[in-house]
């Protein structure tokens, strides 16, 4: 509704559906589709085209294998214009970790869920145990890469970027060992 021209990818179909029915009821110029993040910078349409673009609420680092989590900050560097900025909010690892409750359990309605949390081969993961319906055990395993904000930013420069910004929150606080975020402006280096 300020006049930017707005794309957007989601891995899931169905988020992208409710998306531009939203755009399209608001009237609003936006385009959204399917699109897994690792094939980004494969986007020949979208190569060099955007000013900003922005990762938010740490919807990456859920990979198992480093070339994945490069391909991705490779897209990002790919689909922006020479001094484009990427906004990537991230969690903070030193908060993170000081405030890890390593077990738990959670009751829902006729569900109890035994949540175990760890930090384990360089991510932090978590383990969601409980009995469906049938009785069966099911254990669900979600775990994501546990940067620091250092090593983020070296991933950053190692693709292009030149980090100018850290912030430790959404009110754009500086970034401390306490602050629940890592938030990361980095501009896109321009080829000499």
């Amino acid at each position: 509704s300020l006049g930017y021209n707005v794309k957007g990818f989601d891995l899931s179909s169905v988020s992208i559906e409710i998306a531009n029915t939203k755009a399209e009821k608001l009237n609003l110029t936006a385009e959204f589709k399917t699109l897994d993040m690792r094939s980004l910078s494969k986007e020949k349409d979208w190569s060099g085209a955007f000013d900003l673009v922005t990762n938010l609420f740490t919807s990456f680092g859920y990979f198992h294998s480093e070339t994945d989590h490069n391909s991705v900050v490779k897209g990002f560097n790919n689909v922006l214009k020479p001094n484009g900025l990427l906004v990537l909010d991230y969690l903070n690892f030193n908060y993170s970790k000081s405030k890890m409750i390593s077990e738990e359990i959670i009751k829902k309605g006729k569900y109890t869920f035994n949540i175990r949390r760890r930090l384990f081969n360089g991510y932090f993961q978590k383990s969601i145990t409980y009995l469906d319906k049938t009785g069966d055990r099911q254990t669900h395993i979600e775990q994501v890469k546990a940067w620091t904000c250092e090593e983020l930013s070296m991933l950053m420069v190692d693709f292009g970027f030149r980090v100018e910004s850290i912030y430790g929150d959404y009110e754009l606080g500086k970034h401390t060992n306490n602050s629940p975020r890592c938030i990361l402006v980095a501009r896109k280096v321009e080829e000499s």
